[in-house]
């Protein structure tokens, strides 16, 4: 039951966080006047450690 509750709670987590990531990508990108292509819209919410992790290097 625990551990029911303890992955739930994470993946909740883990997907919040990836709509943060979509919402703030996508904002940047309106603020540059271009859009978001459709694996970007299901690419970050999936996987948005990688991509932070892109976006630091890049920097």
């Amino acid at each position: 039951m625990l551990a029911t509750f303890f992955l739930t709670s994470s993946a909740v987590a883990y997907l919040f966080s990836g709509s943060v990531c979509y919402l703030a990508l996508r904002a940047e990108k309106h603020r540059q006047g271009k859009s978001l292509s459709n694996l970007q819209k299901l690419e970050i919410p999936l996987f948005w450690p990688l991509w932070i992790a892109k976006e630091m290097d890049n920097e």
